[in-house]
């Protein structure tokens, strides 16, 4: 590649990510962490009220599960629930493997749909689009063509988006919205070996593959905190170029609702949203070091723009001796996720004035893993009387990363 190119290549990352003018019709984004309760109506309701006025319809992709038509049943029947009308509701027939719950219908022979006509004109007549759970690697098999570009749907529902409507997923329909997206990766595991970039039998390493490309250039993660998954999204992140290392990942019964309009995002639910900045993270040998670290909780705002964070009107600031040890705290036991029987977790604690240190040691058999918490005078952290614990607004923390595997 010449100079000039490498220049300009590199400026078009930089584009993205510091944030380009956005039309002031772009819609919205719905990213939710998998694990969607059935009364968290404060998401259901950030899905339907932000659908265009003139566009009520709602269609629903279930392509990532196994259980593709009982799936998108069950979340038609939940928008009725919160008031949407039955003729409002339509259910794209899409699908990579059978549901077994319709023995009278063989849904793998809904694969080509994201081709027919009759199918992309529920996305177009769509106010909300939404892509349900289950394998986010039957997303890519069924939307993204196998050169990495959009089928003739995936090109509908981004037309919709630019449109005004708003796209919603959960779990693997949240991670497909990121491009690449993580398509595998045990919490573990995936701090070891290679990355992939293909699915495989193996569901230990990390693996990235093409996905949606509506929340480029943030690398997405769900089920985060439940599943301990820090460490498979610094490596994810570091897989990108400079500019790009970013990362989000998102709670159980938590979503992101993004403004594209406005390149702003808020949380809504019960969880936190974790932002991952590698930009600046340095890499040696097995160890990843100075990576930012952010945690947001519902009210919480994002910045899509500058990255920049906006505590809940709610919080306070807390006094920073508390901040940079008590606001770090939370996570540091999302770590503790990944302890089992056959893995051991050690957890030592550093406190000089107004800083703090934790270092998580995880070994199992040959392999050995270290996360290191710190937190400084640049570490901010605000919260209410109402927040559980230290689970409130986190900002200016550091992790670093080492990994070793002794296996022969």
């Amino acid at each position: 590649m010449s100079a000039w190119r490498a220049v300009a290549a590199w400026a078009a990352i930089a584009l993205l990510v510091l944030g380009s003018p956005a039309r002031a019709d772009d819609g919205h984004l719905l990213i939710v962490g998998g694990g969607l309760s059935f009364d968290n109506e404060d998401v259901y309701r950030a899905l339907i009220d932000n659908r265009p006025a003139d566009s009520p319809g709602i269609a629903i992709i279930a392509a990532a599960s196994t259980y593709a038509a009982s799936s998108a049943s069950t979340f038609a029947g939940e928008l009725m629930h919160y008031g949407v009308a039955p003729e409002d509701i339509a259910i794209v027939r899409l699908a990579v493997v059978d549901d077994p719950d319709t023995p009278d219908i063989d849904e793998s022979g809904w694969a080509t749909n994201a081709a027919d006509p009759e199918e992309i004109a529920k996305i177009e007549n769509a106010g909300a689009i939404w892509l349900a759970g289950g394998d986010q690697a039957r997303l890519n098999r069924a939307l993204v063509e196998p050169g990495g570009g959009d089928t003739p749907m995936l090109a509908a529902i981004r037309a919709r988006l630019d449109d005004g409507a708003i796209v919603g997923g959960t779990s693997a329909g949240a991670a497909a919205m990121s491009s690449p997206m993580i398509a595998r990766g045990d919490a573990f595991g995936a701090l070891f070996g290679d990355i992939g970039d293909a699915v495989s039998d193996d569901d230990e390493n990390l693996a990235m593959i093409p996905g949606l490309r509506l929340f480029s250039p943030f690398i997405l993660d769900q089920h985060f905190g439940e599943r301990g998954r820090m460490g498979r999204l610094v490596r994810a992140v570091m897989t990108q170029p400079g500019p790009a290392r970013i990362g989000i990942g998102i709670d159980e019964d938590t979503a992101l609702l993004v403004d594209l309009a406005e390149n702003d995002a808020q949380v809504i639910g019960i969880g936190a949203v974790t932002m991952i900045d590698g930009r600046g993270a340095r890499v040696s040998g097995g160890t990843i070091s100075a990576i930012g670290l952010s945690r947001l909780h519902e009210g919480d705002r994002l910045n899509l723009t500058d990255l920049a964070i906006t505590s809940a009107p709610s919080r306070s600031a807390v006094e920073r001796g508390q901040a940079v040890f008590g606001g770090l705290w939370p996570s540091v036991e999302l770590v503790r996720a990944l302890e089992t029987e056959r893995r051991t977790i050690d957890i030592s604690e550093f406190r000089p004035r107004n800083a703090a240190r934790f270092e998580i040691r995880i070994v199992e058999g040959k392999r050995t893993a270290r996360f290191i918490f710190a937190a400084d005078g640049d570490t901010r952290a605000w919260r209410s009387a109402s927040d559980d614990g230290w689970n409130g607004t986190l900002t200016g923390a550091r992790l670093s990363l080492e990994s070793e595997d002794a296996t022969p």
